[in-house]
């Protein structure tokens, strides 16, 4: 439903209208939409997410270097680019 909505948008008579503004006007469209369906046609009951009760949070040894050296290039490219 966003790209119907942002097309009428972007060829309307407001030509002056940025990307941000299409895109925020698109997003209150589609959420007024979708408020109005759950209003006329509301869920039977409610849906039910199932509990995960182990999450394993370790990152592995090759994301810590990763993150280390990205954080050292962009360090290096300040310094060199400043």
């Amino acid at each position: 439903m966003s790209i119907p909505v942002y097309a009428i948008l972007t060829y309307s008579p407001w030509p002056g209208l940025d990307y941000t503004n299409n895109m925020g006007i698109t997003c209150l469209i589609i959420m007024a939409t979708l408020g109005v369906i759950t209003a006329l046609r509301p869920l039977a009951e409610p849906v039910i997410m199932p509990k995960r009760v182990y999450i394993d949070l370790e990152a592995s040894p090759g994301v810590k270097i990763w993150g280390a050296a990205i954080v050292a290039v962009t360090v290096l490219r300040y310094v060199i680019f400043r």
